[in-house]
């Protein structure tokens, strides 16, 4: 069973030296050196393009070394994940490209590192919310909306929602690489055993993004509530909120469950962890570098999914191991609630709800 690391990764007094400071397991982070002159030296000459395709030709000129952030934890699917990541782009690269990767939001809030994402200072960023770019990647967060998580990564990483979602990105500053998957959410409560719809009466439950969770929990009787990822134990403690909804492994990896009462596997939202590449420093990529970081993220998505599946089984097992009630609501039940969701989803975004649900069906049923 997968246990959790507190080690992190800091930032020394000396401008742009980042040092490993008692992060535990396997995985290495590299001694590297950001440095603006080196982005500029590979800028020339360097055009844009998208990723895709698998590597080819020399990789030469200066190292590049990169930052990788996100928020998860330590020990979770998107942090095993972009590790692998990172040692398969030094592989692939011959070491000419370096990543370290900042699990836990070591490098601010959500929008401090989408910020530093879209300004080039963080050259990868991975996160469930990115609506705060692009509204219409809210499509995602529909409650019921994927079959399995293998469909919900084929879907997430095809050519159709490449070019009716993920294309709207880079004018905003983000160029998508690649989705991982984190899995379906589980309800997290304070105090309420949670078996049917009717027991989300009253709740407030923290949700990562408003414009779906709202509808979806007003349609329960619930109140969502909108919270940082790093504000989610303090706003749990002193009652902010009731509960949360969120993948088990999130949970544990983050401590969320200490105090509460009960967790329920409601599996009604699935989360993706989309992989962005800062635009500006995708640019300045030659064709081969792109090619081999792409490739790099294509390996890691197998493994992902299977890191999902078994980092969330055991978190479970952790929360009724540690005491809390676990419970298997009837699913249908939560659909029939819902269902309004998706009208009102499709009158915002109706381009990319239809575009969802022809890939989905087209995935499903090739499966």
């Amino acid at each position: 069973m997968p246990k959790l690391s507190t080690g992190r990764v800091r930032r020394s007094a000396a401008a742009g030296v980042i040092v490993h400071a008692g992060r535990t397991g396997n995985r290495k982070v590299p001694v590297v050196f950001v440095a603006a002159a080196v982005l500029a030296a590979l800028a020339a000459g360097c055009g844009s393009s998208s990723p895709g395709g698998s590597s080819g030709g020399d990789i030469s000129g200066p190292t590049l070394s990169l930052k990788l952030s996100e928020l998860q934890n330590v020990n979770t699917p998107t942090t095993e994940s972009a590790d692998k990541f990172a040692s398969l782009v030094k592989q692939y690269t011959g070491g000419k490209i370096t990543v370290t990767v900042y699990p836990n939001s070591e490098l601010g809030t959500d929008s401090a590192q989408l910020a530093g994402a879209e300004a080039g200072t963080i050259a990868f960023y991975a996160t469930p919310d990115l609506s705060a770019a692009v509204a219409q990647s809210n499509v995602l967060e529909m409650p019921y909306l994927f079959p399995s998580a293998e469909v919900a990564s084929k879907v997430i990483n095809s050519a159709a929602i490449r070019k009716s979602l993920w294309s709207l990105f880079p004018a905003h500053g983000l160029t998508f690489v690649g989705s991982w998957v984190i899995g379906f959410t589980s309800t997290l409560t304070k105090s309420t055993p949670v078996t049917a719809p009717t027991n989300m009466k009253g709740l407030k439950i923290r949700v990562f993004a408003p414009t779906v969770g709202d509808k979806m929990f007003a349609a329960l009787g619930a109140d969502a509530v909108t919270v940082d990822s790093t504000e989610v134990p303090t706003a749990l403690s002193t009652g902010v909120v009731t509960g949360a909804d969120d993948p088990a492994s999130t949970m544990v990896g983050a401590n969320w469950y200490s105090g509460m009462c009960c967790i329920a596997e409601t599996d009604d939202v699935f989360v993706a962890s989309p992989m962005m590449a800062s635009t500006k420093v995708w640019n300045t990529m030659s064709a081969a570098e792109k090619a081999a970081v792409q490739r790099a993220f294509n390996a890691t998505i197998s493994s992902n999914l299977q890191e999902a599946a078994t980092f969330n089984s055991a978190a479970i097992a952790t929360m009724q191991k540690a005491g809390l009630k676990v419970t298997k609501p009837e699913i249908s039940a939560f659909k029939s609630a819902t269902a309004s969701v998706y009208p009102a989803i499709e009158q915002l975004y109706p381009g990319q709800v239809q575009a969802l649900q022809a890939e989905i069906k087209s995935v499903a049923g090739s499966n």
